[in-house]
């Protein structure tokens, strides 16, 4: 089976899934698509994170880089400035860059590497009809909550400031509304206190890993069960916002 994987190329989501992807890579035939949204200066990524994320959240994640919650995985990637790209050649697998996706110039290597599947993780690109027409056996995103609830860009933050219970991970096919499509696999686990984003993060990769190499035997064999969301219980999260006060 031809797999096409997309994702941010300093994205820790999308580098432990694909660690994952490609200890299938001997069965399967693996192209990787890296996005890089974070180009520019320092200066201009900080200010960028402040206007998205307000100045406390933006305080909170370069505090959770250099604390000493944060896992030695973690510390470790943080200082080799650990990508994609990187991992890709280390174990000498093909990929390109991703331009934006609107045009035929940025579609045309999606195109012709003709994918069976495209498995997406971290991404920042919306995917439209044009992408997700492509694959014969659809699109699917690895998904950090545990759909329906927690729609959006930042579940991890989102559960912890709701004081939830429980998250995990979801798979499910791709539409162009945002994390809505019928479910494939789903699994939890309890957040426990003292648990942070970045523990969060730790516990949810290898719970990804084991699910997601379970859908791509079932995508092989066509033997997939899905589900529909049930719109009933559906929230969406976006960015955090700069209006939080001191939390």
């Amino acid at each position: 089976m031809k797999i096409l994987f997309l994702g941010n190329n300093n994205n820790a989501f999308t580098i432990g899934c694909l660690e994952h992807l490609l200890a299938l890579r001997e069965e399967h035939q693996i192209l990787v698509g890296v996005y890089s949204p974070a180009s520019g200066s320092l200066l201009g990524n900080l200010k960028k994170g402040i206007k998205r994320y307000g100045l406390i959240k933006t305080t909170q994640k370069v505090f959770h880089v250099l604390s000493a919650k944060i896992s030695p995985r973690q510390k470790k990637e943080a200082a080799s400035g650990r990508s994609v790209w990187q991992l890709l050649q280390t174990n000498e697998v093909k990929g390109f860059w991703v331009g934006n996706l609107r045009d035929e110039a940025s579609l045309s290597p999606l195109k012709s590497f003709q994918p069976d599947v495209i498995i997406v993780a971290g991404f920042s690109i919306i995917l439209k009809a044009p992408v997700l027409s492509i694959p014969e056996k659809g699109c699917i995103n690895l998904h950090p909550s545990l759909l329906p609830k927690y729609r959006g860009p930042e579940p991890f933050y989102w559960v912890l400031k709701n004081q939830e219970k429980e998250t995990g991970i979801t798979i499910h096919y791709m539409v162009e509304k945002i994390d809505a499509g019928d479910i494939i696999q789903q699994a939890s686990f309890p957040i426990a206190p003292g648990d942070n984003e970045n523990s969060l993060l730790e516990k949810t990769i290898p719970l990804a890993g084991k699910l997601l190499k379970k859908v791509v035997q079932q995508l092989d064999s066509d033997t997939i069960d899905r589900r529909p969301q049930n719109e009933a219980d559906a929230s969406y999260y976006s960015f955090p916002r700069n209006n939080r006060g001191n939390e």
